[in-house]
């Protein structure tokens, strides 16, 4: 019989109260850590025996995994806690979610924090937040690249099949100047004219906003004075494409052959 949930009062556990980094391990698998603090939700008063889960999950391969963290009054990880699922880092995000069941087994889930981007190897923890994701991909045929928006942020797919490898086809600046100014543009296309999104423009765990902001420092203007004129954000977008191809230097990049 399905487990019937009940979503009402549910909380917001805020992403800075939930920290995981993912560890590549010496044999090349993946697992990682975590810890959660739900002290000032006042969840152990009224649900100490919830269950908490941590569940891994990549949107753009339907990858999922659930991990049993215990309860509130005592958090548990578990020991396994490995992700040789995902094969690589890049892309995966998480979720906590805090629930409880009542006398007639009615699950409520009581708290919950969505779209966690892990401190993936390699990263500096002190680093701001990524505008952007990528990995390798064996999904997309021939296509070099695309752009994915199914999950908390855009995820760049790279051809797991290039010759030249996917480290190199991001770092060599010709590559980089062919694709990267045509990811930016896809990006605040999806944005702005088939998103719509109006969030809130101080909301720095939104991702789209954060990718307005920079737009705009490189456009030399904002996106809202263009209003709901689908003509003035193509200006817009242009004008931000624009100055991100000359902030990389994409033309004389593109020229030299990769020797910027």
């Amino acid at each position: 019989m399905p487990r019937r949930f009940n979503y009402t009062d549910r909380q917001r556990i805020l992403r800075e109260h939930v920290s995981i980094r993912v560890v590549q391990e010496q044999g090349g698998g993946l697992s990682f850590e975590g810890a959660i603090d739900l002290s000032g939700y006042g969840i152990s008063k009224k649900h100490p025996q919830a269950r908490i889960f941590v569940e891994a999950y990549r949107g753009a391969t339907a990858s999922w995994k659930r991990f049993d963290f215990g309860s509130v009054d005592a958090i548990s990880p578990p020991s396994d806690r490995s992700l040789d699922e995902f094969r690589v880092p890049e892309g995966i995000l998480f979720r906590v979610r805090v629930t409880a069941t009542d006398s007639e087994g009615v699950g409520r889930l009581v708290a919950e924090a969505d779209g966690v981007r892990p401190q993936l190897p390699g990263d500096d923890a002190q680093a701001v937040q990524p505008l952007i994701q990528h990995m390798p991909a064996d999904d997309i045929g021939d296509e070099v690249w695309r752009l994915d928006f199914t999950g908390e942020m855009p995820l760049l797919k790279i051809n797991s099949r290039i010759a030249v490898g996917v480290d190199q086809f991001l770092m060599e600046p010709r590559y980089r100047a062919v694709f990267a100014p045509a990811v930016m543009r896809q990006i605040l296309t999806w944005i702005l004219l088939i998103d719509r999104f109006t969030g809130d423009e101080h909301d720095d765990e939104d991702w789209r906003q954060r990718w307005l902001r920079f737009a705009a420092r490189l456009a030399g203007s904002d996106h809202a004075a263009a209003g709901d004129d689908s003509g003035a954000i193509e200006d817009w977008i242009n004008l931000a494409v624009e100055g991100f191809a000359k902030r990389i230097r994409a033309r004389s990049s593109f020229e030299a052959g990769g020797s910027a």
